[in-house]
């Protein structure tokens, strides 16, 4: 009884701590430019939500 116990406190606190901080959750993750042509600029909307606990700071984007 004591090991079964035992084993729901260590998974429960793990799950607890996994949840904790902001998380960024995408609409989608891929957006499909299509062709184009090499020194054109194209520009893509992501749209996100933070579902997360806590405030999501941005510090830096980098194209990749």
């Amino acid at each position: 009884m004591h090991k079964k116990l035992f084993i729901l406190i260590i998974a429960i606190s793990q799950a607890m701590a996994m949840a904790k901080g902001p998380i960024m959750t995408f609409k989608t993750k891929v957006v499909d430019l299509g062709k184009v042509d090499p020194g054109k600029k194209v520009q893509a909307v992501f749209k996100f939500t933070n579902t997360g606990d806590e405030k999501l700071i941005i510090k830096s984007v980098k194209p990749g």
